[in-house]
C-alpha cells in the first residue's frame, strides 16, 4: 500500500550492530544508548549509539535468546527467562549492576518462559515497584503472569496477586500489562488476554 511505502522510506539506519542476532532483548541506557542483549544463543552484549556506532558491552552470565530485559532504574537491569542452545526453556533471573559489572542470580520464576514480555508498573496503593513478567511460550503457549515487588525474592502469580491485592489493581495496571504485551513488532495476543482476565475483577 501508499501507506506502507510512505513509512518504509521514512526509515533510515542509525547505526549497524557489531554482531547479527536475533530474538535479542534491549533496553534503553540513561545517555539514550541501546543495549542489546543476547540472542541467537549468544551471551554477548552491544552498545549502540545513534549516528556514532557500536561498541562491545559486557558478557551475560549465559547464552540465550527470547528472553526478556527491563530497567529496573538507572543502573540496575534484570534478564528474565529465555531459551537456551541445549534447547531448554529459562526460569532464570539475573540483576546486573553497572556500578560493578557483575550478574547476580535473581529469584527464579515459577513457569519458564519464553518470548514472554516484562516491564515495570508502580503500585497505585502504595508506590511499590514491581516487575511484571506475561504470557510467552513453553511448548504451548502461555496466558499467566507473574509479579516480583522490589525487595522480594519470590514471584506471586497473577492469580494469587488478584486475590490478595484486590486493591492494587486498576487502569494503570491495565495499561502497563498491554503495554508490555506489545513491546514487540507484534501484541502477544495470549498476553493481552492475560491482562483482560487479570484486569476484570
Amino acid at each position: 500500500s501508499s501507506a506502507a511505502s510512505d513509512v518504509y522510506k521514512r526509515q533510515s539506519m542509525v547505526s549497524k550492530m557489531i554482531t547479527k542476532r536475533a530474538d535479542a532483548a534491549s533496553v534503553v541506557l540513561n545517555n539514550n544508548i541501546l543495549w542489546v542483549v543476547g540472542g541467537s544463543f549468544l551471551s554477548s552484549t552491544e552498545y549502540i549509539q545513534i549516528g556514532i556506532g557500536s561498541s562491545t558491552g559486557p558478557e551475560l552470565p549465559l547464552a540465550v535468546e527470547r528472553h526478556a530485559m527491563v530497567a529496573l532504574n538507572q543502573s540496575t537491569f534484570m534478564l528474565i527467562g529465555g531459551w537456551s542452545p541445549s534447547g531448554y526453556t529459562l526460569s532464570k533471573t539475573f540483576y546486573y549492576q553497572e556500578s560493578n559489572q557483575d550478574w547476580i542470580p535473581g529469584p527464579e520464576m515459577d513457569q519458564a518462559r519464553y518470548f514472554h514480555a516484562a516491564g515495570l508498573g508502580i503500585d497505585t496503593a502504595t508506590s511499590e515497584q514491581y516487575i511484571a513478567v506475561t504470557g510467552g511460550y513453553v511448548g504451548y503457549t502461555l496466558d499467566s503472569v507473574e509479579i516480583l515487588y522490589s525487595g522480594e525474592t519470590e514471584w506471586q502469580t497473577g492469580k494469587q496477586r488478584a486475590t490478595t491485592r484486590p486493591h492494587k489493581k486498576g487502569l494503570v495496571v491495565a495499561l502497563m500489562c498491554v503495554y508490555v504485551c506489545c513491546l514487540f513488532t507484534f501484541c502477544n495476543v495470549s498476553c493481552l488476554f492475560t491482562c483482560l482476565l487479570y484486569t476484570s475483577d
